[in-house]
């Protein structure tokens, strides 16, 4: 009987013990903690990641999830040439393509003297194909922001938001208007006066992104100065082939 009861004792102690949650399985369909969606399958790229999470510039829906390219977040994601945060026509991007006034080359004397300027309207600049040949050339790109707008400058390869790695290492600045006596970029940002720099910004490889937020009094013209970057392995006369600038305000 003692042993009987011991027996029972044990049983009951182990059917008390707390079980672990059956496992997530992401790719099954289904949408299981944490995951915010699962489309059935393991791929990237498609608005849910290999990981159900889902992916910036989507929106997901339902199970198995179904997930969109969201146009107008102001989160570039494939197909999307551009994306400004808004759906209005006219304004340098439409529908998340750019308007044509606001698609332009480079032209060749893109410099301090003769810098290429934004068409009045174009709220987002997309100067491209552009490249820095020789190796020591600077480009100049200009666009008009008002007091509270975000201006951004990013250089991409191919198609915006993408950049291969070298040879395509540029470093990134903004400047009011042109300056008399733009700092040296020799050793990078640390030597920059400009009021914004950035060398190969973190996940864009060798690619750019410099951000500055106009003051209250600093209504006018801001203007970008793409140069090649100073850890380029390509050597310092080695042009930059072809690259591309989205230059914008928000």
């Amino acid at each position: 009987q003692k042993a009987f009861g011991l027996c029972l004792c044990a049983i009951l102690s182990w059917a008390m013990l707390p079980r672990a949650a059956s496992a997530q399985v992401c790719g099954n369909g289904a949408i299981e903690a944490p995951e915010t969606c699962d489309d059935g399958g393991a791929s990237n790229g498609d608005g849910c990641s290999n990981s159900c999470d889902v992916e910036p510039g989507f929106v997901c829906r339902g199970v198995p999830s179904s997930c969109a390219i969201r146009c107008g977040d102001g989160v570039l994601a494939p197909t999307e040439q551009c994306d400004d945060g808004n759906t209005a026509a006219g304004d340098g991007c439409s529908s998340c393509k750019f308007d044509e006034k606001c698609a332009a080359p480079e032209q060749p004397d893109s410099t301090a003297a003769s810098p290429q300027k934004a068409p009045e309207g174009c709220s987002t600049m997309n100067f491209f194909p552009a490249s820095l040949s020789p190796g020591s050339d600077n480009d100049w790109y200009c666009i008009q922001a008002t007091a509270g707008q975000v201006i951004t400058a990013q250089t991409y390869t191919g198609s915006p938001g993408f950049c291969s790695k070298e040879p395509n290492n540029t470093l990134v600045e903004i400047y009011k208007g042109i300056p008399t006596n733009p700092g040296s970029t020799q050793f990078g940002c640390p030597q920059s006066n400009a009021l914004a720099c950035n060398d190969d910004f973190n996940g864009l490889n060798s690619c750019s992104r410099a951000v500055y937020t106009v003051p209250s009094n600093g209504e006018g013209e801001y203007c970008a100065r793409v140069v090649k970057g100073p850890a380029s392995t390509v050597g310092n006369n080695n042009p930059i082939p072809e690259y591309g600038l989205l230059l914008s305000t928000k």
